[in-house]
This record gives structure tokens, C-alpha cells and sequence, in this order.
């Protein structure tokens, strides 16, 4: 409201190249409960954000809007959850797209909303979260480490997964991706318990795609 554009003004839209002039930097929050019917966090173009015991809920129950994803962060730079629980009702995911690095998840907690890292993502990483996912039409893997990206962390997790066509998925990524990542996908110490599962990781992993000491249990 009040928002004036003087005569001349030159408009960006869609997916051009803006020079940001101020941006959200060093932000933390502890122990906030947000719940929201759309999207419950957007980071881009952040700088240095913290969260520590915080919940994100997306509930979508009353019908109100169709799409959305729990969290967005579209171009930034460190970001932090500790001991964060990231929550979906009905089933979506989350992503980190063009190109947001070094974005960090010790100890969450993540139900029926995945970890999804595409369009040139690097430096992040997923370590000791429980995942408790139950697939839908509009969630249909747990993590998805996109092939844009690189240097990429998932260690020591544990994974429950129901109805999943694949609880890694290194495909899914922008369309006009034109050349391979640079740096590894480390996937290391998780346990994952499957139920109706399509396929744990890829049939034939990327050279980059490294995996050691995990355990799966299926059903």
C-alpha cells in the first residue's frame, strides 16, 4: 500500500538478473512456531539466518490455496536449523533453488516434507534428522540432491520412508541445466526403513554420488 513507481521506472519480471540493494542479513530466531497455508519461510537473497528450536508447519487442511512448499529460499547464503521440526499437512516439499549455498540442518526433524537441494545448490549439507515421510501426488521423494549441485552432505540420518517412488532422487533439477556440478554428494551412516518404496538411490549413481555404511531396511 503506497508503494509509487516513478515515470520511468524499468520493471523486472520473472527470472531476470536484479541488483539487490538491501537484503535480510544475520537474523536469529529460538523457539518460534509459525503455520502458514502456502509457503511457511522464504530466505532468498538472505545473508546469515539462524533458526534454533523452531517449527514450520504448512497446513493446508482447510483447502485454501493449491501449490506452495514449507520452505523456498531462492538465492542466498548460510543458513542455519538447529533442532528445527519442519512439518507438512497434506504432503509437499521444500527446495533451495539458483543457487543458495551453505545451507545447514543438524538434528531436525522433517515429516511428510523432504530436503530438496537443485539449480546449482553447493555447500550443504543434512546431518542426524529424522525424516518420517509418507509420499503423495505432489511428494514423491525424501531428499533430492539435484545434478546441478555439489558438495552436498547427508550423513548419519534416519529415514522413514512410505510410499515414495525414491528416497534419493539425483535427477529431479532445472530443465535448462546444462553441464554437471562441481564438488561430491556424501551419503553416509543413515539407516532407512522403506515401505512401498519405488528405490532407495539412484540404479546408477553419478561418479560424484559417494556412498558408505548405510543401512536399509525394507518392507
Amino acid at each position: 500500500p503506497g508503494t509509487v513507481f516513478p515515470a520511468g521506472s524499468k520493471i523486472a519480471k520473472s527470472r531476470s538478473i536484479l541488483k539487490v540493494t538491501r537484503t535480510t542479513r544475520d537474523f536469529r530466531c529460538e523457539n518460534l512456531t509459525l503455520v502458514g497455508r502456502r509457503k511457511i519461510l522464504n530466505l532468498s537473497n538472505s545473508y546469515g539466518l539462524a533458526f534454533r528450536d523452531c517449527m514450520f508447519v504448512r497446513d493446508l487442511r482447510d483447502g485454501a490455496f493449491r501449490g506452495g512448499l514449507t520452505i523456498d529460499g531462492d538465492g542466498g547464503r548460510f543458513a542455519r536449523f538447529d533442532r528445527c521440526r519442519i512439518v507438512a499437512q497434506p504432503a509437499i516439499g521444500m527446495q533451495f533453488p539458483r543457487p543458495f549455498g551453505a545451507a545447514v540442518f543438524p538434528d531436525c526433524t522433517f515429516t511428510d516434507t523432504n530436503a530438496a537441494f537443485t539449480e546449482f545448490n553447493f555447500d550443504c549439507e543434512v546431518t542426524r534428522c529424522t525424516f518420517e515421510v509418507r509420499g503423495s501426488p505432489a511428494l514423491t521423494n525424501v531428499i533430492i540432491a539435484g545434478k546441478s549441485c555439489g558438495d552436498l552432505r547427508f550423513i548419519e540420518n534416519r529415514i522413514q520412508a512410505t510410499n515414495v517412488a525414491a528416497v534419493f532422487d539425483t535427477v529431479s533439477d532445472i530443465h535448462s541445466q546444462k553441464h554437471g556440478s562441481e564438488g561430491g554428494v556424501v551419503v553416509r551412516g543413515n539407516v532407512i526403513e522403506t515401505t512401498q518404496v519405488g528405490r532407495v538411490f539412484p540404479p546408477a549413481p553419478p561418479g560424484r554420488f559417494v556412498l558408505s555404511d548405510n543401512v536399509i531396511k525394507g518392507r
